[in-house]
């Protein structure tokens, strides 16, 4: 929903899955009308339990070579965009959706509450409606 409220349709995912799990998670969104662009390989090789804000961002700036997207789709907690979302949105002019704060986001805004949190990206900031 989150993604969706971003007005995107294509995505990059990011997430420390291995590629069976993100072709389930491919194919989940895509029944959402959602394209998404499975990780790169050397994001799974990457020790997410190490992985620093700038690492993160280091990170995401790779896998964006080449690619042209709506967003950034960040699954799973481990692989942690949260100090670095404002930074990565400004930097690429690109929206970021990571689940945790999506799920905050969801829960509330379906409940009809509304918040302006700045620091915590796009989806937080200008709280769109849930679609």
């Amino acid at each position: 929903a989150a993604i969706q409220a971003l007005s995107a349709q294509r995505v990059q995912l990011m997430t420390p899955f291995d590629r069976p799990m993100n072709e389930l998670l491919k194919q989940f969104l895509s029944t959402a009308g959602i394209d998404a662009i499975v990780p790169p390989a050397f994001v799974q090789n990457v020790d997410v339990s190490t992985l620093t804000p700038e690492g993160v961002f280091l990170l995401t700036e790779r896998a964006l070579e080449n690619k042209s997207v709506d967003a950034i789709y960040f699954q799973g907690a481990s692989l942690d965009p949260l100090k670095v979302i404002d930074r990565i949105e400004s930097e690429f002019g690109i929206s970021i959706v990571a689940s945790n704060p999506a799920m905050l986001w969801s829960i509330l805004a379906q409940l009809g509450k509304t918040y302006h949190i700045d620091g915590a990206g796009q989806l937080l900031s200008a709280w769109p409606a849930h679609p």
